[in-house]
């Protein structure tokens, strides 16, 4: 007979208990699996009244009558001349000498309430499901090696209880498998406030905005130092942006201070500032890099997330679009004049991936070939222009004339070009 039970514990969230009858000496026990659920003193007081059953039943007698009674069958409860206590008829039989009884002893008084430990449960909480939450972002390159498209999905909820959701591509109008997002969440929110346009140029140690972002969600505040390290990085639309300070307002609303604008090549994104609503995505290792191996990137590119709890797919177009292959645009523009009354230009040149600023530079990676269109008028569609092989541009006096009788009043302008994407264009002057 089994000297304990096994059983689900309703004290300890269902998990499967076990208690031994009292008196049970220690080692290896049967244990009888009840597959019901009990509480620790209930299943301890059943284990204890089946070790008694157990230990009464091994006495046991046989009684022979003559009398043949029909009250008395197979389970009553009988008691014996010369012998205490009940004993339960477990067989009779009749032949000619009469009716022959199998009897087997009942303990004589049961097991009453028992107390009993369930022991302790790391019980976790169970935690609501919610809708997801997409963006998808490209970042800038992390090394001047970086040549292919670095394409992020930033998935989160404001319930803590979600547990993760597909991600696909959209392909000529079809969705295509793209990786799969689960916990810990991505930190994504939008903007409470407009944030201004700025140069880009040095921290900002007075500029703040207010996010908004799930309730559960932490933000930290780090040292200025540690932003040359790539510490707190947020893509607020198409501008990477660095804070220093984040203070908790309320659940989920955030102010940050201490900005470092323009990051990572998109000092242009900054130039024109964010409206209030703007998408705020913190770039943390949750993003979820986004396989291309089965879709071609285009500059409209929308991903799709489908979660649990999620009736429709989730759309987000993509952020910062050809920002991991669109080179950066040139800087430090000079402009000197010619003998003959013409000017030049010279520029310095950008390599992407190239953020940090170490204490022995070492050559950089990145491609060494340059090219740069010379553009007039409107970047998207210029209507002139011509290619140069090196960081400088000679416009003699004759040309420089000949350009402002066609092209008078138009902008003459300066990118990079020979990647997968021109850069930003640069003004060089009106003409």
């Amino acid at each position: 007979m089994p000297a304990g039970i096994r059983y689900f514990d309703l004290d300890r969230d269902y998990q499967i208990g076990t208690q031994l009858g009292a008196g049970s000496a220690p080692g290896r026990h049967a244990l009888l699996d009840f597959p019901g659920v009990l509480r620790a003193g209930d299943a301890r007081l059943l284990a204890s009244r089946l070790a008694q059953r157990a230990s009464a039943g091994s006495a046991s007698a046989t009684w022979r009558t003559a009398e043949l009674n029909p009250d008395i069958v197979p389970g009553s409860i009988v008691r014996m001349p010369g012998r205490t206590g009940p004993w339960r008829v477990e067989s009779w039989e009749l032949d000619a000498h009469g009716v022959a009884m199998e009897l087997s002893q009942i303990p004589a008084a049961l097991a009453r309430e028992m107390a009993a430990d369930p022991g302790e449960a790391l019980q976790q909480p169970d935690l609501i499901g919610g809708s997801t939450i997409l963006a998808a972002v490209e970042l800038p390159p992390a090394s001047p090696s970086e040549a292919t498209r670095q394409i992020h999905a930033a998935v989160s909820s404001d319930a803590v209880g979600w547990t993760g959701a597909a991600l696909y591509g959209e392909q000529d109008g079809n969705l295509v498998p793209a990786g799969h997002a689960q916990r810990p969440r991505s930190t994504v929110g939008r903007l409470l406030g407009a944030l201004p346009p700025s140069p880009a140029l040095l921290l900002e140690r007075g500029a703040e905005i207010e996010v908004a972002i799930p309730a559960d969600l932490p933000l930290g505040s780090v040292a200025a130092e540690a932003l040359a390290a790539g510490a707190n990085r947020a893509l607020i639309g198409d501008e990477v942006v660095q804070f220093v300070e984040a203070v908790r307002l309320d659940a989920g609303h955030w102010r940050l201070r201490g900005l470092l604008r323009g990051r990572g090549g998109t000092e242009r994104a900054a130039g024109k500032g964010h409206d209030a609503g703007s998408l705020f995505v913190l770039l943390d290792d949750t993003l979820v890099p986004i396989d291309l191996s089965r879709m071609a990137p285009a500059s409209d590119m929308t991903l799709a997330a489908i979660g649990l709890l999620d009736d429709e797919p989730v759309m987000a177009k993509l952020a910062n679009v050809q920002g991991s292959v669109r080179p950066l645009s040139p800087v430090h523009l000079r402009r000197r004049s010619l003998a003959d009354g013409g000017c030049a230009f010279s520029w310095t040149r950008r390599i992407s991936g190239a953020w940090d600023w170490p204490d022995m530079p070492a050559a950089q990676v990145g491609n060494t070939a340059q090219q740069y269109q010379i553009g007039i008028g409107p970047a998207a569609a210029p209507v002139s222009g011509w290619l140069v092989e090196t960081a400088q541009v000679e416009l003699p006096a004759p040309m420089l004339a000949q350009l402002r009788g066609q092209y008078a009043g138009q902008t003459l302008w300066l990118r990079e070009v020979g990647g997968a994407a021109p850069s930003d264009p640069v003004q060089l002057m009106i003409l």
